[in-house]
């Protein structure tokens, strides 16, 4: 996902009242010509996570809007972007462990861009055998049976996603020995904040699980 937050004008007037801070204004200028159209430049503007104002346009002005006083994060969305719960950000980049077990968790890596996440689920068997799977949210992806390619990104909305589950298996140091790909079932994410997750994996055939992370 695109942000243009330095190209545009973002101004806070805070309001005093005894005997500390009370309120804030919050104005927008758009001064950032990023597109050979005029329509082509609409944002949204996002603050904590929510629109506030909509299509806003190159050269635009927002008039003041009141804010209660605090620290806010202010996203600007081009319009045209998938829609979203809240901003396609890497805040959940990194690696959850599994609570209901030992040994397993994933590693979980949003694509801001694309708002798609990739990652590793991993595990253990009784014997301490790893096993490790790779996941995708890609909407639509084409493959011969060795090479996955995805033709629609997308899927993540910055707080959920469902993403199919795959398993590797071949390889080795021969440029002859092939890696085979399958998708094995999928697993539905919930990311509820910066230590709190939730995943549901549903291998092909089987009943789903709910495992939470950290």
């Amino acid at each position: 996902m695109l942000k243009f937050a330095v190209a545009l004008t973002v101004t806070f007037l805070m309001l005093t009242s005894q005997p500390a801070l009370a309120a804030a204004r919050l104005a927008v200028l758009h001064l950032a010509p990023f597109a050979n159209t005029l329509d082509g430049t609409a944002v949204n503007i996002a603050v904590n996570g929510t629109v506030l104002f909509e299509n806003v346009k190159f050269r635009d002005f927002v008039d003041y809007t009141e804010l209660d006083a605090g620290e806010y994060t202010i996203d600007i969305i081009p319009v045209g972007e998938l829609p979203l719960r809240m901003p396609v950000d890497n805040r959940s980049n990194g690696m959850w462990e599994i609570i209901e077990g030992s040994g397993t968790g994933f590693v979980f890596q949003p694509m801001p861009s694309q708002n798609r996440v990739v990652g590793t689920w991993y595990t253990y068997d009784e014997l301490g055998v790893p096993t490790f799977l790779t996941f995708d949210s890609c909407l639509n992806e084409t493959s011969d049976g060795e090479t996955f390619m995805c033709a629609m990104p997308g899927g993540f909305d910055g707080k959920t996603a469902t993403t199919a589950l795959y398993l590797s298996t071949g390889g080795g140091p021969s440029e002859d020995d092939v890696v085979l790909t399958e998708k094995v079932g999928e697993v539905g994410f919930e990311i509820m904040g910066c230590n709190d997750a939730m995943a549901v994996v549903t291998l092909t055939g089987e009943t789903p699980v709910m495992y939470t992370a950290r």
